[in-house]
C-alpha cells in the first residue's frame, strides 16, 4: 500500500514539473510573439462600414494609439486618429477653401506612416514643404492611408472619403506585393487568428491565394480595381513605388497609365530602396525615408508642372 502511495506522489510531482516547464515555455513564446508584432491595427481599433465589400474596415475615429516595436525602431509613436478616421490631428473640411491646392494620398501602412511620428510621415512633410514654398495657394495634403489595405480597399476608401474632398491631385503608394493581394479573399481566414498570430495568418492567406490564382488572374482582378478608380477620379495621378516589379506587372502598370491622361508611375531613387539607413527591417521607410519620399514627390510635382507656386 505504501509503495502504491509513493508511486502516486512521484507521478503527481512529475506532472507538476511538466506543467511548470510547459508554462515557462508558453510564456516565453508569448513574449516573443508580442515583441515581434509588426501590425498597428487591432480588432478594437477598427470599424466595419456599410461598404458592399464584406471584410472592408476603417480606422476607428477619435482613437489614440501608442506604438513601439523595439525590434524595428527605438521610437515610441502615438497616433491620433481624427473624427474622419485619418492619421491626423487636423480636420479637413469637405468643402475645399478657395485658392487651395488639395492633394489626397492613398496607400497602406507606408502612406499611413507606420512607426513614424505623426508630423513626420511623407504626407505631412510634403504639406509643410509645399506650404512654405507656394506663394499663390494654400496647400493641403490629406492622408487616407490605412495599414493593411490592398488596392481594392484603397479605392473603396477613396470612393467613400476621398472623392468628397475634390482633390486636385492624388498620390498613390503602390508596391509589387499589393498587386498580388485580394483582402476580400484573405481577411476571413486572417480574422480567425487572434492578436499577433494575424501576421502569420496573413502570410498563409496570401500563400493560399497565390496557389489558387496565377499572376494573370490576379492582374486581371486588379485591372477591374484600377478601372473603378478611373471612373471615380479623372484628375492628375501620381503612383509611386519603392519596389521592383515583374515584367507582367510593368506591362500592367504601363497599360493603365497609357490610357489615362496626366497619370505618372514613378520609382524612387535606389538609395531609398537599398540603403539600410532609410528602410526598417520590415521594409517600411524610417523618418529619413519619409523625408526623402516627400522631397522626391515635391520635385516630381514641379517637373510634371502639376503645381505652380510662383506669382
Amino acid at each position: 500500500m505504501k509503495l502504491r502511495y509513493l508511486l502516486i506522489v512521484i507521478i503527481v510531482i512529475q506532472l507538476c514539473v511538466a506543467c511548470f516547464l510547459w508554462f515557462r515555455l508558453f510564456i516565453r513564446h508569448v513574449k516573443v510573439e508580442v515583441k515581434s508584432a509588426t501590425s498597428l491595427i487591432k480588432k478594437e481599433n477598427i470599424i466595419s462600414t456599410t461598404s458592399a465589400l464584406l471584410s472592408y474596415y476603417e480606422l476607428k475615429p477619435n482613437l489614440q494609439q501608442t506604438w513601439n516595436n523595439p525590434q524595428l525602431t527605438d521610437i515610441t509613436t502615438t497616433y491620433f486618429i481624427n473624427k474622419n478616421g485619418e492619421n491626423d490631428t487636423h480636420i479637413y473640411s469637405q468643402n475645399k477653401p478657395t485658392s487651395t491646392y488639395r492633394i489626397v494620398t492613398l496607400g497602406d501602412s507606408i502612406t499611413f506612416g507606420l512607426y513614424i511620428p505623426q508630423q513626420l510621415n511623407f504626407s505631412k512633410v510634403l504639406e509643410s514643404s509645399l506650404g512654405n514654398a507656394c506663394q499663390t495657394k494654400k496647400i493641403e495634403v490629406i492622408n487616407l492611408g490605412v495599414p493593411g489595405y490592398d488596392p481594392t480597399y484603397e479605392v473603396e476608401h477613396f470612393r467613400l472619403h476621398g472623392v468628397g474632398y475634390h482633390p486636385d491631385l492624388v498620390i498613390w503608394s503602390l508596391s509589387n506585393e499589393d498587386l498580388y493581394e485580394v483582402l476580400e479573399e484573405m481577411l476571413p481566414a486572417i480574422k480567425k487568428a487572434a492578436g499577433n498570430a494575424q501576421y502569420t495568418a496573413r502570410l498563409n492567406a496570401k500563400e493560399n491565394l497565390n496557389s489558387r490564382f496565377n499572376e494573370d488572374d490576379l492582374l486581371a482582378y486588379q485591372a477591374n480595381v484600377f478601372s473603378t478608380f478611373k471612373k471615380l477620379y479623372s484628375g492628375p495621378l501620381i503612383i509611386f513605388s519603392t519596389t521592383s516589379f515583374s515584367q507582367k506587372q510593368i506591362d500592367f502598370m504601363n497599360n493603365f497609365i497609357s490610357h489615362r491622361p496626366k497619370t505618372y508611375w514613378l520609382h524612387l531613387p535606389d538609395d531609398l530602396i537599398k540603403e539600410n539607413a532609410l528602410i526598417l527591417k520590415d521594409s517600411h521607410p524610417n523618418i529619413k525615408g519619409h523625408a526623402l519620399i516627400a522631397a522626391f514627390l515635391e520635385k516630381s510635382l514641379e517637373e510634371k508642372k502639376l503645381l505652380s507656386c510662383r506669382q
